[in-house]
């Protein structure tokens, strides 16, 4: 019910937004939306080109959450359609090719009967449903924390994800690593100025560990693997594609831990009450 509700007002919501942004009902951007390349970044209504990618990941995830193998070619070729689109519109690259890794997965799971008990595959579908956040985490913070500019790979690296790496390592030499984390404060493009540079991580998983600490941050990957399990347990393969993909994403994105991208993060409630455990997979 919690997925159908989300599926629904975001949909409403995008459709609002592009509608009175179709009518020139928001302020002109004073923000240089332009890349390095020249090319220009439309904001279609949202305070930044990466709102409505996001937002549209997300629902494109809690649709196959709730069609799982009901999901048909006609679903992947429209949601692919609107995602090029999309991606035309805001130049979004990292969403762009999540949306089409989803596609492809899904397709995979449905035609070639991909699930937990495949060979080869299945052992590693397994792996990943249990220790996705733990793997992807890891990754995160290790290449934030050591990242270093005059290392050429580190710097390329950095490049292809558009100062993420340099942003993360920033965070980490303003703050400390905490049991219950940091008010840290970020300054957006918005408020940036000569005296206040802008500074946000990006990375969910920095983010988390330093805005809230190591206590919480190993409370949720402890809960996020109880849950991994129970649906090996369950057989739900699409809920399992929809919590690797959100992991991965979380890497270069900040989405894990707001509700109103991210409607998954409220299944740790439901798996911390016993009673009403059995609700994650409803």
């Amino acid at each position: 019910m919690i997925v159908k509700t989300f599926i629904l007002a975001s949909i409403c919501g995008m459709l609002f937004i592009l509608f009175t942004y179709a009518f020139n009902l928001y302020p002109e951007t004073t923000l240089d939306l332009y890349r390095d390349n020249n090319i220009y970044r439309y904001s279609l209504g949202y305070r930044f080109p990466t709102f409505l990618p996001n937002f549209y990941f997300h629902l494109v995830l809690c649709w196959f959450f709730l069609r799982r193998d009901n999901a048909n070619v006609v679903d992947i070729i429209i949601i692919s359609i609107i995602n090029y689109y999309i991606y035309i519109l805001t130049d979004t690259r990292a969403v762009y090719y999540l949306v089409i890794l989803t596609c492809v997965i899904v397709f995979l799971l449905k035609y070639c009967n991909i699930n937990y008990r495949t060979l080869f595959l299945g052992g590693l579908f397994r792996f990943l449903t249990k220790y996705s956040f733990l793997i992807f985490g890891a990754i995160a913070i290790y290449f934030q924390y050591t990242y270093n500019p005059e290392i050429n790979w580190m710097a390329n690296l950095n490049s292809i994800f558009s100062g993420r790496l340099a942003l993360g390592h920033w965070g980490f030499e303003l703050y400390d690593i905490k049991l219950f984390g940091n008010f840290v404060e970020f300054v957006s493009i918005l408020e940036a100025s000569a005296s206040d540079k802008f500074f946000y991580i990006d990375s969910a998983y920095v983010q988390l560990l330093l805005v809230y600490g190591i206590v919480i941050y190993f409370l949720i990957m402890y809960g996020y693997t109880k849950i991994g399990k129970e649906i090996i347990n369950n057989d739900n393969k699409y809920f399992g594609m929809v919590l690797i993909l959100l992991f991965a994403h979380s890497i270069t994105d900040p989405q894990l831990m707001s509700p109103e991208f991210n409607p998954f993060i409220l299944c740790l409630g439901y798996y911390g009450l016993a009673r009403y455990k059995d609700n994650v997979f409803k």
